[in-house]
């Protein structure tokens, strides 16, 4: 099939989705890519553009606010190479790893050419978002997807009936495509062979990862950690990523100081290999979410992960094979997981072969077939 992949954001895990998704379809499929050329795995895409895996166009997107806003009064010259390429490439049909904010333009200028499109929307349920301007933008966005898709792909079977029943779907027309495991960050640390039990371990070490948000529980973190750090001397905690860590972090009691690092900045992506590997697992106790892509970078390190048993994370982490689940916003709980983990060594070491045994089931070839056959079939 001649397929047009459209990856236009700059930084964080919807590159890297499309990335993957892209290299396995490039396997079977003629293949092409347009993405911004600002966007921080670019020199990953130049790679595969090299290998004569995929046809590539490079634009400029925007870099700041000030910028998005500017472009959305030029979007006709911001575009004009983007529908110039799609002209010359004459794809079969175009699909969006994840949504960008021109996408409601680009859809129209391709729906104009008769090009069927599909959407992966990562967050179907955006109900219980925090942030109420974000939740309209999230609702504004699934309208759109809605309304110019032949077909949509959601990341969790949960929110399948739900999704269908709302915006008044085919449910034939909505496929499930599990998230992946990223690949390029095996080690071989943890891998099968523990030869330092975790039990035995001077420090043990904690790890939350990804952006700081209302919803990611990091009150609930800090209280969890104080609790089994009094039982556990051993723990270390680490908090990783940017956002608002003055307003959404609690303050950090003295006795725990010490036992705490913030690294609070956007975290590029030739450093997250250098952090996965120094930490035991991770703790990401969401209030909500459909998905994680952090669970998914932590799983291809064979990092076990503990979260909250909620939405699509109960789809991702199965309890006691490959991670950890607890009630969420509940600190006593997630406190024992964490002691439960860091002083059993047979279940730590059945988690992560647990992690080794689901890379077939969360592989992107099998997210990938997925895909295909879903578009060869409607197209």
């Amino acid at each position: 099939m001649r397929l047009l992949i459209l990856s236009l954001d700059r930084k964080g895990a919807g590159p890297l989705y499309a990335f993957e998704m892209a290299k396995e379809l490039s396997e079977t499929n003629d293949l092409y890519v347009i993405t911004s050329s600002y966007c921080e795995i670019i020199n990953r895409w130049r790679g595969l553009k090299q290998s004569n895996q995929i046809g590539l166009l490079e634009i400029p997107t925007y870099t700041s606010i000030k910028e998005f806003l500017l472009s959305l009064t030029r979007m006709k010259t911001k575009t004009k190479s983007l529908f110039e390429y799609v002209d010359k490439i004459k794809p079969e049909a175009v699909y969006y790893g994840m949504g960008h904010r021109w996408e409601s333009y680009i859809d129209k200028g391709l729906r104009k050419r008769k090009i069927p499109i599909f959407h992966t929307i990562h967050v179907p349920d955006f109900s219980s978002e925090m942030n109420l301007f974000r939740k309209i933008l999230m609702y504004f966005s699934i309208k759109s997807n809605v309304k110019n898709s032949k077909g949509i792909f959601i990341l969790s079977a949960c929110y399948k009936e739900k999704f269908v029943k709302k915006w008044g779907l085919n449910e034939n027309n909505v496929w499930v495509v599990p998230h992946a495991y990223f690949s390029g960050y095996e080690t071989t640390d943890n891998h099968l062979v523990i030869t330092n039990k975790i039990s035995n371990k001077k420090e043990v070490s904690i790890l939350f990862f990804g952006r700081i948000d209302v919803y990611k529980g990091l009150d609930t973190l800090i209280a969890a950690f104080g609790i089994a750090a009094k039982k556990d001397p051993r723990l270390r905690l680490t908090i990783s990523g940017s956002g608002p860590a003055e307003r959404l972090i609690p303050e950090i009691p003295p006795e725990l100081a010490s036992k705490v690092t913030l690294d609070i900045r956007w975290i590029p992506e030739e450093e997250i290999a250098g952090i996965f590997s120094k930490v035991d697992f991770l703790v990401l106790p969401f209030k909500t979410q459909a998905q994680s892509g952090v669970i998914a970078l932590a799983s291809s390190f064979g990092k076990p992960v503990i979260t909250s048993a909620i939405g699509g994370l109960k789809e991702q982490i199965i309890d006691g094979e490959n991670g950890l689940l607890s009630e969420p916003e509940n600190a006593m709980a997630f406190a024992e997981k964490i002691l439960l983990l860091s002083n059993t060594d047979s279940l730590y070491e059945r988690i992560i072969q647990g992690i080794e045994e689901k890379r077939g089931e969360f592989s992107w070839k099998n997210s990938a077939n997925i895909v295909i056959k879903a578009i060869e079939e409607t197209i």
